[in-house]
C-alpha cells in the first residue's frame, strides 16, 4: 500500500529560518546537579533528567523501530557488545551542558562504542501521533545511522546515502494499525524550505556533485561559526540525500538499481562508472526526474499494514532506576567522550576532567578503566593535532602529561617517544647537535634501555664529531662519560678511532700513525693496542711485500718492546722471522740461515725458533736432529 500526500496546500507555510553555529563545552558542574535516571531495554539504556514515562515509552519506541528496520526492511543486525546509549537531555539547557553545538540536534557517536545524543525540548511524545516532533525525529535519525553502521549491510554508504535514509527513516510514524515512511505530512518543512517562490519550482537536486561528496566534505559543514551561508548549504544538502532517497525508494526498480550502485563503488568502480551501470541514465535526466517527482501534487510513500503484513513488534520491558550521583557522571563523561575532540579544545577537556576529579578525586586512577581509557584518548587526541600542525613541543608536553597519570601505558610511551624524536630530528636536520642531544638526552632519562634513543644520540656524537673535528676527541669523550653503556656509542668511537688511522695508513705515514696513537685520547684501554697493533701490522706487511724481512723484523721488534706481552704481535713476529729463514733452508744456505735465527732468539723465545736453529746447525755441521 502506498500513501500520497499533497504538498500544494503547505508551501505557503513555512520559511527557511538558518542560524550560526555556536561552539560549546561540557559543563559537568550543571549535569552532576541534575537528577539523572536510566531506563533500561533489550537494546537500549536511555539516560535522562525529565520524566521518566517518556523515556518508558522512547524505549518502547526505540526497540519497535530497530526490530522493523532490522527484521521488515533487511537491515540485519549484528550482536552489540552493549547496550545503546541513548542522552536524552530534557531541554537545551542540558543539552548545551552536554557540550553540543546548537546547529546539532541530535548526534550519532560511534567511536569505541555508540551513543545518541538528543534533547527533547520538553516535548517527549515519541509515539507520534500525528503532529510531527523533532526530537523524536532526531533520535531516529541518529538510530538509523547506528543501525547502518551495525548491520550486516556489506556496501559501501556514501555520505548522501547515509545521512538521506536516515532523514527518510526517521519520518517513521507507527499510526492508526500502519507503519509509514516517507509520509510528506511529517517532512513538509523540509521539502518546502528548498521551494523557489520566484519560479514556482522546486531548486535542481544536482545529483552528480550530490553523489561525489565526501564525508569530509559534509564534516566541515558543521564547523562551529560558519555562519548563514554554511548553514544553508547544510541545509540543502540534507534536503537534496532526503529527496534523493525517497524518489529512489519509491519505485522497486530504482531501489534495486540503488542497492546495484552502491555494489559497484565497493567493487572499486568510481562513482560516473556506477552511476552509468547502475542507472542507465544521465545525471541530467536523473535530475531532471527527480525535479518532476517532487514537484507533483503527490508524493509517495510506503504504508505497511501491521495486521495485513503480520507484522509483529516483541513485548519491551524496562528496568527504570534512578542513578547515584557518580554513577550518572561515570556514564557521562564515557558517552560524551565518544564525541572524541570534534567540538572542544584542549583547555575544555582539562576543565571537564578537573571538574569530575574534584568531586571524585579517583575517577581516573585505575590505569584499566574505562574513564582512563576514555582520558587517554582524549590526550592522545589533542597530541595528534598539535603533530598535525608540526607543533611537536606542544604534543610532547601534553604526552608527558599523560605520561604523568599512565607511566605504564604503551601507547602513551609510544606517542612521547615519537615527539621527542620529531623534536630531536628537526634540530638534528638543522645541526644543532647539541639542542638535538639534550632531546635524546630527556628521552633516554625516562627510557634508559631504549635501543633506538641510543642510536640516535650516537648518530648526533657521530655528525658532532665530524662538523667539528678539532673538537671530536673532546666530543667523544664527553658522550662516554655521560653514557659509558651506550653500544652504539661505543662502536661508533671504536670506528672513530679506526677511521683517524686510515689515511695515515692508506698513504703508508706509519710513524706519524704511531704518533697520533700516542697523543690521541684512549677511549677504551682494551682497544689501545689494537689500534697500535694494526699499525705495526700495516707496517711491517710493506716492508715484508718488498721482501725486505729485515726491516720488517725491526718493526717487531720495535712494537714488542712496547708491548712485550702481545702475544698476537708474537705470532706475527715469529712468522716473519721464519719467512726470512726458510728460502735459505731450501736452498741450503745453512749460515746465512742460523744468523737470521740467532737474531730471532735473541728477540724472542720462542720454541720453533730455537729449534729450526739447531737444525741449521746440526746441517751446518752434517748432522741430522
Amino acid at each position: 500500500m502506498i500513501i500520497r500526500a499533497s504538498l500544494t496546500a503547505l508551501i505557503l507555510c513555512f520559511t527557511l529560518i538558518t542560524t550560526a553555529a555556536q561552539s560549546s563545552q561540557p559543563n559537568f558542574k550543571k549535569l552532576h546537579k541534575a537528577r539523572w535516571q536510566q531506563v533500561e531495554s533489550e537494546n537500549f539504556r536511555i539516560l535522562i533528567n525529565g520524566e521518566r514515562h517518556a523515556a518508558i515509552e522512547l524505549a518502547q519506541e526505540l526497540e519497535d523501530f530497530r526490530h522493523f528496520i532490522a527484521v521488515y526492511l533487511g537491515f540485519v543486525q549484528q550482536p552489540l557488545s552493549e547496550k545503546v546509549p541513548v542522552i536524552l537531555a530534557k531541554d537545551k539547557k542540558t543539552y548545551k551542558a552536554l557540550g553540543i553545538p546548537k546547529t546539532y540536534g541530535g548526534l550519532f557517536a560511534s567511536n569505541n562504542g555508540y551513543a545518541i545524543f538528543t534533547y527533547a525540548g520538553g516535548i517527549f511524545a515519541p509515539r507520534a501521533e500525528g503532529e510531527r516532533n523533532r526530537s523524536r525525529e532526531t533520535i531516529l535519525h541518529e538510530l538509523t545511522h547506528m543501525l547502518m553502521e551495525n548491520s550486516t549491510f556489506g556496501y559501501p554508504r556514501p555520505v548522501w546515502f547515509n545521512e538521506g535514509i536516515a532523514d527518510y527513516f526517521s519520518s517513521y510514524r507507527k499510526t492508526g494499525g500502519q507503519i509509514r515512511i516517507g509520509d510528506i505530512g511529517g517532512m513538509s518543512q523540509d521539502f518546502v524550505s528548498m521551494y523557489d517562490f520566484d519560479t514556482g519550482k522546486f531548486k535542481s537536486v544536482d545529483v552528480e556533485p550530490l553523489l561525489k561528496s565526501s564525508h569530509k566534505m559534509v564534516h566541515d559543514l558543521f564547523e562551529p561559526n560558519g555562519g548563514r551561508t554554511q548553514a544553508t548549504v547544510r541545509h540543502n544538502f540534507y534536503i537534496r540525500s532526503l529527496w534523493t532517497v525517497h524518489y529512489l525508494h519509491a519505485s522497486p526498480e530504482r531501489w534495486d538499481s540503488m542497492f546495484k550502485y552502491l555494489r559497484l563503488l565497493g567493487d572499486s568502480n568510481d562513482v560516473d562508472t556506477a552511476f552509468k551501470q547502475a542507472f542507465n541514465t544521465t545525471y541530467a535526466e536523473m535530475n531532471a526526474s527527480i525535479n518532476n517527482y517532487i514537484s507533483q501534487d503527490y508524493l509517495i510513500a510506503p504504508v505497511f499494514d501491521i495486521e495485513k503484513r503480520g507484522i509483529h513488534f516483541p513485548k519491551v520491558s524496562t528496568d527504570v532506576s534512578t542513578l547515584e550521583k557518580r554513577t550518572a557522571a561515570t556514564q557521562l563523561y564515557q558517552n560524551i567522550s565518544k564525541l572524541g575532540g570534534r567540538f572542544w579544545d584542549m583547555k575544555d577537556r582539562d576543565n571537564m576532567t578537573s571538574t569530575l576529579e574534584s568531586y571524585y578525586p579517583d575517577f581516573f586512577s585505575d590505569a584499566n578503566s574505562k574513564n582512563s581509557q576514555f582520558l587517554i584518548m582524549d590526550y592522545r587526541r589533542k597530541a595528534w593535532k598539535k603533530t598535525e600542525d608540526k607543533n611537536y613541543a606542544g604534543a610532547n608536553k601534553i604526552y608527558q602529561q599523560a605520561f604523568k597519570r599512565y607511566p605504564k601505558n604503551e601507547l602513551i610511551q609510544k606517542g612521547l617517544l615519537f615527539t621527542w624524536d620529531q623534536l630531536g630530528t628537526a634540530l638534528f636536520d638543522k645541526h644543532q647537535w647539541k639542542r638535538s642531544a639534550q632531546i635524546y638526552e630527556a628521552a633516554l632519562k625516562v627510557f634508559p634501555d631504549d635501543n633506538y634513543l641510543q642510536n640516535r644520540l650516537s648518530e648526533i656524537a657521530q655528525n658532532w664529531a665530524k662538523a667539528k673535528p678539532k673538537r671530536s676527541d673532546a666530543l667523544y669523550t664527553d658522550f662516554l662519560k655521560r653514557y659509558p653503556n651506550n653500544k652504539s656509542l661505543i662502536h661508533a668511537i671504536k670506528e672513530y678511532e679506526l677511521h683517524r688511522l686510515q689515511p695515515l695508513l692508506d698513504s703508508e705515514d706509519y710513524k706519524s700513525a704511531l704518533r697520533s696513537l700516542d697523543k690521541s685520547v684512549v677511549f677504551f684501554e682494551k682497544d689501545r693496542l689494537k689500534s697500535y697493533r694494526t699499525v705495526y701490522l700495516y707496517w711491517a706487511q710493506s716492508y715484508i711485500d718488498q721482501g725486505e724481512f729485515k726491516q720488517a723484523t725491526q718493526i717487531y721488534h720495535r712494537a714488542l718492546k712496547q708491548f712485550p706481552k702481545d702475544d698476537a704481535l708474537k705470532v706475527y713476529a715469529v712468522s716473519t722471522w721464519h719467512d726470512w729463514a726458510e728460502p735459505l733452508i731450501d736452498a741450503e744456505r745453512w749460515t746465512e740461515a742460523i744468523s737470521i735465527y740467532q737474531q730471532a732468539v735473541k728477540n724472542i723465545d720462542d720454541e720453533s725458533l730455537s729449534y729450526n736453529l739447531a737444525y741449521c746447525e746440526n746441517r751446518l755441521l752434517g748432522r741430522d736432529l
